[in-house]
């Protein structure tokens, strides 16, 4: 299996739209490149901080309704046929709640429409680098050998 990703709040005021793009851009740079897996609620310093301030943005939600938002904004965004790439699994460590995201490598290219825009992105290491035309189109050509 690839790679492990935090998304991170720490020490980050982030808007929920940025937050939901850095999460976007992670999930199609996993489907782009070897696969991997995406943790919310868990800083890159392994403090975990939860899911329960984004229960709150979801009007009270819990567990059910996160799911349900995400694998809404990643339709939007990235596209319904995606989803049978992606699994979700949510643990509870020191009483708050994880969210672990289960990606393999998608069969086609998977591109993230956002704000008018499309835009390509690959994992590399334990980074999610968007590409150029150019390298886009490398990238491409080199995946199809």
């Amino acid at each position: 299996m690839g790679r492990k990703a935090k998304q991170n709040k720490s020490n980050q005021i982030k808007s929920n739209k940025e937050l939901k793009k850095i999460i976007l851009k992670t999930i199609a740079g996993f489907l782009n490149s070897e696969g991997g897996q995406l943790i919310i609620g868990v800083e890159d310093n392994r403090n975990i901080y939860g899911l329960e301030k984004d229960y709150k943005a979801l009007n009270g939600g819990d567990r059910d309704k996160f799911e349900n938002h995400l694998v809404q904004i990643i339709k939007t965004a990235v596209g319904v046929e995606f989803l049978k790439y992606i699994r979700f699994s949510f643990d509870s460590v020191d009483v708050k709640d994880i969210c672990l995201i289960t990606i393999v490598r998608a069969s086609k290219l998977a591109y993230v429409k956002y704000k008018n825009n499309e835009e390509f992105f690959v994992r590399t290491g334990n980074n999610t680098s968007p590409l150029s035309m150019k390298e886009a189109q490398d990238y491409i050509s080199d995946k199809r050998k």
